[in-house]
């Protein structure tokens, strides 16, 4: 149960009822299952991927915080791979600002992005 109190007229009624809201959306956002979000790039090459390759995931995991889209969870490569996945709230609206991001960075052809649910 939540309650709240205010006295001191319409402005802080309408402030703690805002703050209610803003408390409750919290809350349920936390409670809410995460989904998990695995951006998979493709290299040119069957190899492990070199120094240049994991710098520029470093910059797609740059850009993905600076979108502020969930949090990255893992990052591997293997040979002829590299991927980054986080847990985000709703996938619906992460997947097309993940795929403008790779879009911006010419890596849109090249990545698959696969949707599950997070441990």
């Amino acid at each position: 149960m939540l309650a709240v109190a205010s006295c001191g007229g319409e402005h802080s009624s309408s402030t703690a009822a805002s703050d209610a809201a803003a408390v409750v959306k919290e809350t349920l956002a936390a409670a809410r299952p995460k989904q998990r979000v695995r951006i998979r790039v493709r290299l040119d090459r069957s190899e492990l991927p070199t120094a240049p390759d994991l710098q520029l995931r470093n910059t797609l995991e740059e850009q993905l915080d600076a979108q502020r889209l969930g949090a990255i969870v893992n990052r591997g490569e293997g040979v002829g791979w590299f991927d980054v996945e986080l847990d985000v709230d709703s996938s619906a609206d992460a997947v097309p600002r993940v795929r403008a991001i790779l879009q911006s960075m010419q890596l849109l052809e090249k990545s698959s992005v696969e949707i599950r649910q997070a441990d």
